[in-house]
């Protein structure tokens, strides 16, 4: 229950407050009062624009401005200059019809907060339900409810002479059919100069409050009131200078229109002076889409993008991320120190391929330079990534200060130990972090073949740390992947992953012997293939064998292969070193039938011919074309394959003349 407001004769009240939320996405309605943590209650007379902007003239700093349960249609924004609370009685008593609400700009160190309150604009012409500008630093938007707009919560926008940046939380809202749901950019005094190429930063530093917080929030698109947009839906759009932090949000799209989750515009033409998006960390959250053509548009920025969980109805799941540099000038806003890790698509482990888009410049985007499909390791930036406190300071009440919970944080987000030999192990660190505060009390734990070495319990104060150590000892050869486990402050989990490999017997063996990585599949006959196409060999599918050369010596690559048609005819093979292209494609003579074939490389029509020490080496064979089939695999000598020297004192005799 609430506590009801007492009846007094001056109009300024105070007022203690509880609100319950229920996340289920079809139990919008709930029980509302609004937490003033000081101040008094202003209580507008109606919800029409006139009362709540008299109630907002009458408070002060601290002051909560209650808008009563009713339906008011507003023509034009309030601006709101104060470090105020504005409460409706709830998304489905206080509901405001419109294009546009509210301006905040209450200054830095304010504290603006708007809770309680359903939004509806008329249709889908871009409007800006919310405006945040002016440098506001703790602003917090939540438990309201969203209906329809085009950049429905605006931060900085660019062109409108605002002045600093906009940093805070938006928290448990649900957006109906909103387009462009939340446009974030970062526009620092100083920092840029609209219409020019000025641009000064400190270097930016993911996990901190310096950000768009977007958390818990639940996105419904193309699905209950019908969405005349053809594309678009994003939940996301970043643009000159922005940076967001999104997580635990979920969204569900059902419609058949485009879907594009989330946007991170790059930079324009030096002329126009726009700018780029600068970061976007986007992790544990919910995705549910219909159909799309850029489910993850990233055209600029820094991104950390990890602990996703994606399902996809129709469309392709190669652009299921999409990367370009969207900008003139190669110097500034590209895309760069990106990492992707532990993400699932469709209910499997999702490693890629990221697709670059066509149409961008994508010369500067290059695998293990610009981007990473893995955390952050040692030596790279933002090693170790420790993402910022769950929930934000803001909704747990502590603005500015720290916790007082612990809170159990672990870095880096997962550890990939490579290939080990079965029979040996491997040993990799992390770190679990107090980042809360009191006392974090725990244990670490995960399932072989992993283990954990030392470290394994820990009592940790505010912001102390302690090193786990977890080993990998497999036992038979495959893939192995597992989730460490932090318990205490919330718990915390870590990805740990690993490929065992043996030595084969003899040389010739099965396709499916040797360590086989997505998107390479293992058949029911042991055969293996892929059903992407991909020219790039650091996304294709990955076949590994090791065996023991008992003699030195020259060696070939025979293959029992089937490779229907022309566009289903090329792998990467190579031995001892990683393939790479054109020098390593085999273009294999199409065949209806599985049939033994020689590696044949770079176009040549004689047998690829290894020099071959005695002992242990292994033999990759990568994905390049779909349907192509790859059966029994034999490793044989050469040497009696080599052509015969040129004859000499050759000479040809007439005879019968």
């Amino acid at each position: 229950m609430c506590n009801l407001i007492k009846s007094v004769s001056h109009p300024r009240t105070n007022r203690g407050a509880f609100y319950n939320f229920s996340r289920a996405i079809l139990c919008l309605t709930f029980a509302f009062c609004v937490v003033a943590a000081r101040g008094a209650t202003i209580n507008a007379a109606s919800p029409a624009s006139s009362d709540v902007a008299a109630a907002i003239v009458s408070a002060t700093d601290g002051d909560t401005v209650q808008i009563p349960a009713g339906t008011a249609t507003w023509v034009s924004a309030l601006s709101v200059t104060k470090a105020i609370t504005i409460a409706g009685a709830g998304t489905n008593s206080t509901i405001l019809n419109g294009g546009t609400f509210f301006s905040l700009k209450p200054g830095k160190d304010k504290l603006t907060r708007i809770t309680g309150i359903q939004f509806v604009e008329a249709d889908w012409t871009p409007s800006y339900l919310i405006n945040c500008i002016g440098g506001c630093k703790q602003f917090r938007i939540d438990h309201c409810k969203f209906v329809k707009g085009t950049h429905v919560l605006n931060f900085n926008p660019p062109g409108t002479g605002a002045s600093g940046s906009a940093y805070g939380v938006i928290d448990h809202n649900t957006f109906f059919d909103c387009n462009c749901a939340i446009f974030v950019a970062d526009v620092e005094a100083g920092e840029f100069d609209w219409g020019s190429s000025a641009w000064s930063r400190v270097p930016l530093v993911p996990g901190t409050t310096n950000t768009v917080c977007i958390e818990d929030n639940v996105f419904l698109t193309d699905s209950l009131i019908g969405n005349a947009l053809n594309n678009n839906n994003q939940m996301l759009y970043g643009w000159c200078g922005g940076r967001a932090t999104f997580r635990n949000n979920i969204q569900i799209d059902t419609g058949s229109d485009d879907a594009l989750c989330i946007d991170a515009h790059g930079a324009y033409t030096p002329a126009e002076g726009e700018r780029g998006t600068l970061m976007f960390e986007v992790y544990s959250n919910r995705f549910s889409v219909n159909a799309g053509y850029g489910y993850f548009f990233l055209r600029g920025g820094m991104h950390i993008f990890f602990n996703n969980t994606v399902f996809l109805t129709n469309g392709s799941q190669s652009t299921l991320i999409q990367l370009a540099d969207e900008r003139a000038n190669p110097t500034r806003d590209y895309i760069t120190n990106s990492y992707f890790w532990n993400n699932t698509l469709n209910g499997s482990q999702w490693t890629g391929p990221l697709a670059l888009r066509s149409g961008f410049a994508s010369s500067s985007i290059v695998y293990n330079q610009s981007y990473f499909m893995q955390a952050p390791q040692p030596g790279q930036n933002f090693y170790p990534y420790v993402p910022l406190i769950y929930p934000h300071p803001l909704v747990s009440g502590v603005s500015g200060g720290s916790p007082t919970n612990p809170v159990a944080s672990v870095s880096p987000g997962s550890l990939n130990f490579g290939t080990v030999r079965v029979g040996s192990s491997s040993n990799l660190t992390l770190t679990v972090r107090n980042a809360g505060g009191g006392t974090l009390s725990g244990s670490a734990s995960v399932a072989s073949p992993f283990s954990i070495v030392s470290g394994a319990t820990y009592s940790l104060a505010s912001n102390a740390s302690q090193v786990v150590t977890i080993r990998y000892a497999p036992t038979q050869t495959g893939n192995n992947s597992q989730t460490a486990s932090f318990t205490g402050g919330g718990g915390a989990i870590a990805a740990v992953s690993g490929s065992a490999w043996t030595v084969l017997p003899g040389l010739t063996f099965a396709a499916n012997a040797g360590i086989i990585s997505q998107p390479f599949v293992v058949n029911a006959d042991t055969t293996i293939s892929q059903s992407t196409t991909t020219t790039d060999p650091t996304t294709a599918g990955r076949a590994v064998y090791w065996f023991n050369i008992p003699t030195a010596g020259n060696y070939s690559v025979i293959v029992n292969v089937l490779a229907p048609d022309d566009s289903a005819n090329s792998l990467f093979v190579n031995i001892d070193a990683q393939p790479v292209s054109p020098a390593n494609v085999w273009g294999i003579p199409t065949n209806s039938i599985f049939l033994s074939q020689p590696v044949m490389l770079n176009g040549s029509t004689t047998p690829q011919v290894w020099n071959l020490s005695a002992g242990l080496h292994q033999l990759i064979i990568l994905g390049r074309e779909a349907g192509v089939v790859i059966g029994q695999i034999s490793i044989v000598s050469s040497s009696g394959q080599t052509k015969p020297a040129s004859p000499s004192n050759f000479r040809i005799i007439a005879t019968g003349l």
